[in-house]
């Protein structure tokens, strides 16, 4: 008798809601009928089979956009999952404050936790205002001489090269640069990346856990079970060891950093922080949730954020360097330009100050211009709390939105030749008429990148000291005529950039 009424419940909810759950489909479906679609879904796959992460199907739906004038299209990635890309400033407006699709983001969630790039609601708001005292500028003036520090092993290595005739791979030199910057800045801790270059475990673990992840991504077969995907096959167990080679990393400096502060002493620490601003982790480990209970952040907390930090703030900032050098050495004349800017404030000097970053102001717009056509982050996921009206299109809150950073970067009912590199484009007097929104490579609105003007520094005093000492050539000419790109979680570069060095 029990065993009836339980299954009687258990039907009537099912009819209660499945009827629901179709109609809520169907509505998907009729609403994603009106938008504009490369080619017919397939039942199962969506577009799924058809999207390729490179250069050529890149290109393809550039010129499918701007030969039809697109700014918004959707494809679908499994029989579900329906992907709503956004190309203009409006439509970011107008999804902006929506919280992160946590579909998207889930995939990162194995890695990076619930941090910040991936909480939302309260807990979000609650960690970001406990972090923010980590970005203050008087925070950021003393990690100046940190890049410089760290840029010294880098233009030490490309010397010894230079000497030699030999030309110099910029992506992975410049990541394990910009991991020994973000290592020391957050954590206070000295690693030896730049020295023991691609054969630093935590490098190698980083870049396969953002193609691992990317892949699946674009695969609904291995979304579908976290059990079948980590234990069943061989992606997965790729996955697991990067995994714990990241974990293992974050664990150990968390430790380290924590055995002193235990020696020190909790109010000796915050009495040195008075001479000397208190780092990331240190914030990390003194400040207390300002949440009802009061209690700090648990270590598993504590690594969910160093995790995202590290990550956040490395490689993207590797990215959107490798892609201005190549602009640079693609460009002598400008080239050129800039190294005069970064001489006539250098004026003799080798290394920076932080009060000689706000005279950089060409460097500054090269830098943009770099950012422009390659941003690092070249996709935001939203989620929709309601069903929205965007652009006069009927969005349904099942979808899931899709800023294309890219496409608004590039959109020509933005910027004039949108693909030409054009540094002036982001002189003051030819920037202060446009929206804000049409330049967004650390994201806009509430949910902004918290660590954008650290990374904005480090890039300058990066870019100007490699172009006080060295003049930059692209050795390869296919490559000179253009460097693709590879859009795995970041917008690499599609193959290795080699340079060839002149010391000055």
């Amino acid at each position: 008798m029990a065993l009836s009424l339980l299954l009687l419940f258990l039907f009537s909810l099912l009819l209660l809601f499945l009827p629901r759950r179709i109609w809520r489909y169907y509505n998907l479906c009729k609403a994603m009928r009106q938008l504009p679609t490369m080619a017919p879904p397939h039942w199962f796959w969506g577009h799924a089979n058809i999207i390729e992460l490179n250069q050529s199907f890149a290109d393809k739906v550039y010129a499918w956009r701007l030969k039809n004038n697109i700014n918004i299209n959707v494809f679908w990635l499994g029989p579900f999952r329906a992907m709503v890309s956004l190309h203009l400033p409006e439509y970011f407006k107008a999804v902006m404050k929506n919280p992160k699709a946590p579909e998207a983001y889930s995939l990162l969630e194995d890695w990076l936790g619930r941090g910040l790039l991936i909480e939302n609601g309260s807990r979000w708001f609650s960690n970001r205002r406990l972090l923010t005292p980590a970005f203050h500028f008087d925070v950021l003036k003393p990690y100046v001489h940190v890049y410089n520090d760290c840029t010294d092993i880098l233009l030490g290595k490309w010397e010894k090269s230079a000497l030699n005739g030999e030309t110099v791979e910029v992506y992975n030199t410049i990541n394990q640069l910009t991991l020994d910057v973000i290592l020391r800045c957050a954590c206070s801790h000295f690693s030896s990346c730049q020295e023991k270059g691609r054969n630093d475990p935590y490098v190698k673990a980083v870049l396969d856990l953002c193609d691992l992840s990317a892949e699946r991504f674009m695969n609904p077969l291995l979304t579908v079970n976290n059990f079948v995907y980590f234990y069943l096959t061989s992606r997965g167990w790729r996955h697991r060891k990067a995994l714990k080679e990241t974990h293992k990393h974050s664990e150990k400096i968390i430790k380290e950093r924590k055995a002193v502060l235990m020696n020190e002493g909790r109010q000796e620490r915050i009495a040195k922080s008075k001479l000397k601003c208190l780092d990331f982790l240190d914030i990390l480990l003194l400040a207390n949730k300002e949440r009802k209970d009061g209690d700090g952040l648990s270590d598993l907390e504590i690594r969910y954020e160093v995790d995202t930090f590290v990550f956040e703030g490395y490689d993207t900032t590797a990215n959107a360097l490798t892609w201005t050098l190549y602009y640079l050495a693609k460009y002598p004349e400008i080239q050129e330009k800039c190294r005069e800017e970064v001489r006539d404030v250098l004026r003799g000097r080798n290394q920076l100050d932080y009060d000689d970053l706000s005279k950089l102001q060409y460097t500054q717009c090269c830098i943009k211009e770099a950012m422009r056509l390659n941003p690092p982050v070249f996709n935001i996921f939203r989620s929709l709390t309601e069903d929205t009206v965007i652009g006069g299109h009927y969005i349904p809150k099942e979808a899931m939105i899709i800023i294309d950073i890219t496409g608004i970067h590039r959109n020509p009912n933005i910027w004039k030749n949108p693909m030409e590199y054009d540094p002036l484009r982001f002189h003051p007097e030819h920037s202060k008429e446009r929206d804000p929104f049409s330049f967004v490579p650390f994201s806009a609105g509430p949910r902004n990148c918290i660590g954008q003007n650290f990374a904005f520094n480090e890039e300058q005093v990066v870019i100007a000291s490699i172009l006080n000492k060295f003049s930059l050539e692209i050795s390869d000419e296919r490559i000179k005529e253009r460097l693709d790109i590879l859009p795995v979680v970041l917008l690499r570069p599609a193959e290795e950039l080699h340079l060839k060095l002149t010391l000055l």
